[in-house]
């Protein structure tokens, strides 16, 4: 494939690259890649030498399988990236060649890397063989590109306390979907990437993201799932299906966009953390890294909540994913419509004339407490921050309530659309949320049960907006009890709404699977810790919890041996401590209380509380059964 040989000059040439049979049928069959093909810039091997410093180590920018990539910069200034493709076999390099520019002359968009100019130049260089000179063919192969400025995202992924912030971070992850969408969806063939990784999504000067390197993507026809048989890509990238069995889908990019996105929220161990850890951990956990970061640059024009909201979907699309069955992973479109939910529902409260309250937005430090307090403002701060009211202040406020005595019928403050959002099923979040209107300031929470028996009792501690479900909920009716409250002490009325449309709150159908499995064995055993002192410091000493249906034991697997073995009794109680997050506690027949908090390899301490508490009922029942006689043995 012989080219016109390079100017003197060393200019910009107009010619185009002369196609084979088979790719001129490829061009033919798209206007817009020929519109582009024409536009694109044959470039000279001498000129691309002169602005990299002779293709030079300190020009390079990133490497490759099968090219490396420099920094060039015209005499005018001009940056442009210049990726060599490497020499190996003549057939594999031009096929492999042809397939980027291919690829890159469909592609017009601004989520994808945009070609600017190549060079294909067919040379004869002198060597020696066996003694006499020969002409040996060499071919230079390269590609241009735009240059971006802040390289690939490989070098700005980090962990969630440092690095990138969440709206840097979350335009990246939409603009990767967005880049992904128009592959999958932009065309009658769709492209496949098939290398989707951090290393390949660059960055501009205003850190968009851009998809690049094409060499190893693919056309195929419309939904159909293909079998291959040379494996190509990147190791902790592709899907199961692809590695044993050699199918190439779609599904394939969105493997590698869930492994992807988790690094973005993260860092470079999330999958690996994410391995390490159940499902809901590991939610939790970034869940409450991204709230902490989110907090400490948070203010009052921001909906807080709503961007802890969107930080949640986007690791539970990311781990959808990479679901190893990939039917149950999400199309490009589905993971693209949830994003912009997200967005509405932020606009939306940006946007709202009235003021919409969130765990931390009016009412921070506005929490019900066992004694009534008032409340004013804090002068020269943003109104929705209050703070106690001295007692030596209320003895100087007659001349504020008389300010406000002619406004006596003044509606009171008030809450409308109060509602819950969110799964009601043990380990997840709940969030209560409303519009504020008649001056209302802040609000008093308290999250409370229901219980069968027509019982009632407020959750200690469970005094803010956001709630998350525990063990301790299943069975009951869970609600919200809100007053409102404005910057002259007055209360409205109390709203309470009911969580899960009012229905008793019950486990996820996994963990319900998981509780009638062990049920059906009749004993499981965990790895959990057991607190104990060390002079004055608080430790925790690994022991073995086995439960079983008549009973349970806890064994020590240090000196002390067994801690505890006993029949489950009535007065036995399995409970989880509000203050403390990942413990749960067991009051046992005796009255002893034994603190204790799964290992990291055990499940959540909502599954064992529940799996215990079903054994205790179990064993109690059949006990009550035996003394009525119904029972043989």
């Amino acid at each position: 494939m012989d080219v016109a040989s390079p100017s003197s000059d060393g200019d910009l040439q107009a010619g185009l690259l002369h196609p084979t049979a088979s790719s001129s049928n490829s061009i033919s069959r798209d206007i817009n890649m020929a519109s582009k093909l024409q536009n694109a810039a044959s470039l000279t091997i001498r000129l691309l030498q002169q602005i990299t410093d002779n293709f030079s180590e300190e020009r390079k920018i990133g490497q490759g399988a099968y090219g490396t990539v420099y920094k060039g910069v015209h005499a005018n200034g001009e940056e442009i990236a210049v990726k060599l493709l490497r020499n190996n076999l003549q057939g594999t390099d031009d096929e492999q060649f042809k397939r980027e520019f291919e690829n890159l002359m469909r592609l017009d968009h601004h989520n994808i890397v945009q070609l600017v100019g190549y060079c294909y130049e067919t040379h004869h260089k002198p060597m020696l063989h066996n003694g006499e000179t020969i002409y040996a063919e060499e071919t230079n192969r390269v590609l241009c590109f735009e240059y971006m400025r802040n390289g690939s995202l490989q070098k700005h992924i980090s962990e969630e306390c440092d690095g990138l912030d969440w709206h840097t971070r979350y335009g990246i992850i939409k603009g990767t979907c967005e880049g992904l969408k128009y592959l999958h969806e932009g065309f009658k063939e769709p492209i496949y990437h098939m290398d989707l990784k951090p290393d390949n999504i660059l960055l501009d000067e205003n850190m968009m993201p851009k998809l690049a390197d094409f060499g190893l993507s693919k056309l195929y026809d419309g939904e159909q799932s293909v079998i291959t048989q040379i494996l190509t890509g990147t190791i902790g990238y592709l899907p199961p299906e692809y590695l044993f069995e050699h199918i190439v889908s779609k599904k394939l990019d969105i493997f590698s966009l869930g492994v992807v996105v988790t690094k973005i929220i993260t860092g470079p161990r999330g999958p690996t953390r994410r391995a390490e850890m159940t499902y809901q951990d590991f939610i939790n956990q970034v869940h409450v890294n991204w709230r902490k970061r989110l907090q400490e640059t948070w203010h009052a024009s921001q909906p807080l909540e709503a961007y802890c909201k969107q930080v949640n979907i986007c690791i539970e699309i990311a781990l959808t994913c990479m679901e190893s069955d990939r039917h149950k992973r999400p199309t490009i479109v589905d993971i693209i419509h949830k994003l912009n939910e997200t967005e509405t529902v932020i606009k939306e409260l940006k946007n709202d004339e009235g003021h919409r309250w969130t765990s931390n937005h009016i009412t921070e430090d506005i929490v019900a407490q066992e004694t009534e307090r008032d409340y004013r403002a804090i002068p020269d701060q943003d109104p929705t921050l209050m703070e106690p009211v001295r007692s030596d202040v209320l003895e100087n406020t007659e001349g504020v309530e008389n300010e406000y005595a002619a406004a006596e019928d003044d509606p009171l403050p008030g809450i409308k659309g109060l509602r819950i959002t969110g799964e009601a099923f043990p380990g997840r979040e709940l969030q209560a949320s409303g519009f504020s209107i008649n001056g209302t300031r802040g609000c008093n929470f308290e999250w409370v049960r229901h219980f069968e028996d027509g019982s009632v009792k407020f959750i200690e501690g469970a005094r803010q907006p956001t709630y998350v479900v525990t063990a301790d909920d299943v069975d009951t009716l869970l609600a919200i009890e809100v007053q409102p409250l404005d910057d002259r002490k007055r209360k409205g009325d109390v709203l309470k709404i009911y969580a899960n449309e009012q229905m008793r709150i019950t486990c996820d159908p996994e963990m319900k699977e998981l509780i009638k499995r062990i049920l059906s064995i009749g004993h499981v055993s965990y790895e959990v810790l057991l607190p104990f002192q060390v002079r004055f410091l608080d430790m925790w000493e690994p022991a073995v919890l086995s439960i079983k249906r008549e009973g349970y034991s806890i064994k020590c697997n240090g000196q002390r041996g067994v801690v505890i073995t006993e029949r489950f009794q009535q007065s036995t109680d399995i409970s989880i401590p509000w203050a403390h997050p990942t413990e749960f506690s067991i009051q046992s027949a005796k009255g002893t209380q034994y603190n204790v908090k799964p290992a990291e390899n055990s499940p959540s301490r909502d599954t064992i509380v529940l799996i215990l508490r079903v054994f205790r009922m179990q064993a109690i029942e059949k006990s009550k059964a035996r003394r009525w006689g119904i029972f043989s043995k």
